[in-house]
C-alpha cells in the first residue's frame, strides 16, 4: 500500500482527471482552459501544472503506465521478452476496476477525437517504446538494441491494435481479455511465419 502522502495525491489527480475528462467530452478538448478545470475540481491552476505538466497530460496521464512498465521489468529474468511483456500487462490489467477502465475509455475517445490529443500520443507512445525498448536489453534473450526496438516496437502495435478493438466493441468485454487474445494471436501468426 503506498504511503498516505501518496496516495492524497494519486486522489487528487484522479479527481482532477475526472473533472477535466467532464469537461472535455462536454465542451471539447480546444474550448476548455486549464483555469477552468481548475476551478472545476476546487485547486489552482499551479496545481495541475504541477502534477500534470500540460493540458494534453490531463488525458494522457495513466497511473498504470509504471505499474506495467515494473511487472514487465520484472519478468524479464525469467520469461522471453514476448511473455515476459504479455505477464506483465496482463498483471496491470487485472488491478483495473471498473473506474478506472471507465477513465481509461473515455481517454481513448477523446484522444481518437481531437487531433492535439494524437499529436501528445504519439509523443507519449513513443516514450513507451523506448521505455520498453531499455526494458527489452535487460532480457538475456535479446540480441542487442535493434532486436530490442523491434520488440518493443512489437508491444506497442498490439497494444495499439486492442485499444482500438476495445473501443471498436464499445467495451462490452474486458480491456484484459482483448490482450490476452491478442497476444495469443500474435503466437498463432509467428508460428506460421
Amino acid at each position: 500500500m503506498l504511503p498516505l502522502r501518496q496516495r492524497k495525491v494519486l486522489n487528487s489527480m484522479r479527481h482532477i482527471q475526472d473533472t477535466a475528462l467532464d469537461l472535455f467530452e462536454a465542451r471539447g478538448f480546444a474550448a476548455v482552459t486549464v483555469e477552468e478545470v481548475a476551478a472545476a475540481a476546487d485547486v489552482s491552476p499551479p496545481t495541475i501544472y504541477r502534477h500534470f505538466g500540460s493540458k494534453e497530460r490531463l488525458v494522457q496521464w495513466d497511473e498504470y503506465d509504471p505499474m506495467m512498465l515494473a511487472a514487465i521489468g520484472g519478468r524479464m529474468a525469467e520469461m522471453p521478452p514476448l511473455p515476459a511483456i504479455r505477464a506483465g500487462l496482463l498483471a496491470a490489467l487485472d488491478r483495473l476496476d471498473a473506474d478506472e477502465s471507465g477513465r481509461i475509455m473515455r481517454r481513448a475517445r477523446l484522444v481518437r477525437k481531437h487531433p492535439e490529443l494524437q499529436a501528445a500520443s504519439a509523443v507519449e507512445i513513443d516514450g513507451m517504446r523506448r521505455d520498453l525498448a531499455a526494458l527489452m536489453l535487460t532480457s538475456p534473450d535479446v540480441g542487442g538494441p535493434f532486436d530490442a526496438a523491434i520488440l518493443a516496437s512489437t508491444a506497442i502495435a498490439i497494444f495499439r491494435a486492442t485499444v482500438d478493438e476495445w473501443l471498436r466493441i464499445g467495451g462490452s468485454c474486458s480491456l484484459r481479455s482483448i490482450f490476452d487474445e491478442a497476444f495469443e494471436r500474435l503466437s498463432g501468426l509467428t508460428s506460421s511465419a
